[in-house]
């Protein structure tokens, strides 16, 4: 990638140069897809920006399309979905520009339906992703250079096997990561992001049949290949699925699982600051809280008071009514300041709780059990199978953090999240198609 990188700057100085606005674009394209498979998505945002005006002051349709794909891919890996979403949607109009026969065209469009696919794994819409994915997949399957199309069908069946296997298809994620291993061979070029895709995706899924030993062997190759390539996504789900190989196989001694612990820490160290950077971008367009049982409560406790004061009015009728009235409407304004002070406390130690979940703090387990200890009990007492992070999880999601929210706050990535989310549907049997965040917040009222 650094190579790639340095290959694409010098393209562009030199057309520069030239005054060869044709490929300058190019080098800028390849700017874009080197930040996108480095998972620099800060720098991505940068340089997709600066392709789209020069495509849209060339009239370059499909290098704006792709610019655009780029852009989306960005801000939904940054949390901001709703740009993303929008960029997608409006970028679908300039299709008309472009021709079904061209290779170059129909690969471009291809490339956008797999961003479209990406917007939908983040949110674990896995359904819809791999509606996308075989949108994206239709048009690569009419592109007649055999090697090109064959680098994107890599691309394609990997991302696919990974939709599939997060819907706990395995045969399907399987027959998907096969098709796309198959094809490596004879083709020339190839993105190695892929080939680390389907390692990854045959280890975890190994580890789902709960054999182990076979994970490991994929695994540490996908652990190699991403470290090697800097695919930072990827390397913190190997290191995740490997936990779990190594902790299950209960082989500790092993000289891969030293070598993981001494990868793990690296990866940590290295990927702290660059979490808490996506986490500041992210504070000003975030809103957890879910105020609608809380001011239910409240309209129930005014409504009774209400009731109070017009009872003892109708029922005296005597010259007392007067007195009897001003002190019911005493009552009401001590139970209403009383009220006031009541709200005041659950919205302070919701934020608190809130900004322990958000700083990641250790406190944070602790304090949740005091304020939401139905919650917090009664998910303990009925899946103790669960591990403390799994547990986690559950509690964030409670407060209504989206995969992308968890991540940011854990020092993760959206995909480590995402799998665990998997696992800790097959625990305690939440439907693959039912929303995750929704079974959290219902739970308290199914106890």
């Amino acid at each position: 990638p650094t190579k790639g990188l340095k290959a694409s700057k010098k393209l562009i100085e030199l057309a520069k140069k030239k005054k060869n606005p044709y490929y300058e674009l190019v080098g800028m394209s390849l700017v874009d897809y080197v930040y996108k498979n480095n998972v620099d998505y800060k720098k991505l945002l940068v340089s997709s920006n600066l392709t789209i005006a020069k495509s849209v002051k060339i009239r370059d349709f499909r290098r704006e399309i792709e610019a655009y794909a780029s852009k989306s891919w960005a801000l939904m890996h940054l949390g901001m979905l709703s740009e993303a979403k929008k960029i997608l949607d409006n970028t679908q109009e300039i299709f008309k520009e472009l021709s079904s026969d061209n290779d170059d065209d129909v690969e471009v469009m291809g490339v956008f339906m797999a961003a479209y696919a990406e917007f939908y794994n983040l949110q674990e819409k896995d359904v819809e992703s791999i509606k996308k994915d075989h949108a994206a997949l239709d048009y690569f399957l009419k592109i007649k250079n055999n090697d090109n199309r064959n680098m994107h069908l890599i691309d394609t069946y990997s991302n696919m096997g990974l939709s599939y296997s997060y819907t706990q298809k395995t045969d399907s994620a399987y027959f998907y990561f096969q098709a796309a291993k198959d094809l490596i061979p004879i083709t020339k070029s190839y993105s190695k992001k892929s080939e680390n895709i389907i390692y990854f995706g045959l280890g975890s899924g190994y580890n789902t049949q709960k054999k182990h030993k076979e994970a490991i062997t994929y695994l540490m190759k996908s652990l190699e290949i991403s470290k090697q390539n800097g695919y930072e996504d990827i390397y913190v789900e190997s290191l995740n699925q490997l936990s779990v190989s190594f902790k299950t196989s209960n082989n500790k001694d092993n000289l891969y699982y030293k070598k993981y612990l001494l990868a793990k820490e690296e990866y940590e160290n290295k990927n702290k600051l660059k979490s808490e950077e996506i986490a500041t971008i992210k504070e000003n367009n975030l809103s957890f809280f879910d105020r609608n049982k809380t001011m239910i409560f409240f309209s129930i406790v005014i409504s009774a008071l209400s009731f109070v004061i017009i009872t003892l009015f109708l029922s005296n009728k005597n010259k007392n009514t007067e007195k009897k009235y001003q002190k019911a409407a005493q009552i009401v304004e001590e139970k209403s300041e009383e009220i006031t002070g009541l709200k005041s406390k659950i919205n302070d130690n919701h934020g608190e709780v809130l900004q322990l979940a958000k700083d990641n703090s250790p406190f944070f387990l602790k304090r949740f059990a005091e304020i939401y200890d139905k919650v917090y009990n009664g998910l303990v007492k009925k899946y103790p199978e669960l591990s403390d992070t799994q547990l986690k999880i559950l509690l964030l999601s409670y407060l209504n953090f989206s995969t992308k929210d968890i991540a940011a706050s854990t020092n993760t990535s959206p995909r480590t999240v995402q799998t665990h989310k998997y696992n800790i549907r097959k625990v305690i049997n939440i439907l693959p198609d039912e929303d995750f965040i929704k079974w959290v917040r219902d739970f308290e009222n199914r106890l």
